[in-house]
């Protein structure tokens, strides 16, 4: 089994824990935990995984079924994030929000196709795990050599806050030398911010209203000490 590599600053940057399994999100820092944060770099969380990591190479994260526009309200949306080398430890996490609070029925497709199964088998266990926190509904996929995470959603007639988090591990049992991934957008909005940690400003930018697939690579950056 490889080393998890989603982790929680405990008290000072150079500390972290290693999760090994995604309940540990939810338990309190005391007991290993990360005290209720999934660190998507979402609204609600605002925390992404470049809180702790840094110092790799970007993790290149390939997202399609973005709507083009607002998503029409009632219809329903697949969303597929997929990354190359699934044989190195990679850990990614989705949220999506309405504006009014609460999420637009995220739910994950059953069956699940082999690239979001563990090994990539057709009959392989399910890579993907569902996290809800309230109101919030955050999907993550395991370390298991899948190669995407995939859900759908059902529009509201509104933009729709989306947050991806992903981190790729050099196998080091570390934080440093890790390589992240951060998006922060309104799906029928223009990107608004594209970067992490917990500092303000900087990071990469463009547009996503209009594109039916993106490719989106993000700079790591620091956090301000």
């Amino acid at each position: 089994m490889r080393r998890a590599v989603v982790a929680l600053a405990i008290s000072v940057p150079a500390t972290a824990r290693a999760f090994t399994d995604p309940q540990l999100f939810t338990l309190g820092v005391d007991k290993g935990g990360a005290d209720h944060r999934y660190f998507t770099g979402s609204r609600a969380d605002k925390f992404a995984c470049s809180v702790c990591h840094e110092g790799g190479a970007p993790l290149e994260l390939h997202v399609t079924g973005v709507p083009e526009g607002i998503p029409a309200e009632g219809a329903r949306y697949e969303i597929r994030v997929s990354w190359d080398r699934p044989e190195t430890p990679v850990a990614v996490q989705l949220e999506l929000t309405k504006r009014a609070g609460g999420h637009p029925s995220v739910t994950i497709p059953d069956p699940l196709p082999a690239e979001a199964r563990c090994d990539q088998a057709a009959t392989g266990e399910p890579a993907e795990y569902v996290l809800d926190e309230g109101p919030r509904r955050i999907v993550g996929v395991k370390d298991c050599n899948a190669s995407a995470l995939v859900l759908s959603f059902i529009g509201t007639g509104q933009p729709i806050d989306l947050a991806i988090a992903g981190v790729r591990s050099d196998a080091s049992g570390t934080v440093a030398g890790d390589g992240t991934f951060e998006l922060r957008t309104a799906i029928g909005e223009t990107l608004v911010a594209s970067g992490g940690g917990c500092d303000a400003g900087g990071g990469s930018a463009g547009a996503l209203a209009g594109l039916a697939a993106l490719v989106v690579t993000a700079s790591r950056r620091r956090r301000a000490r």
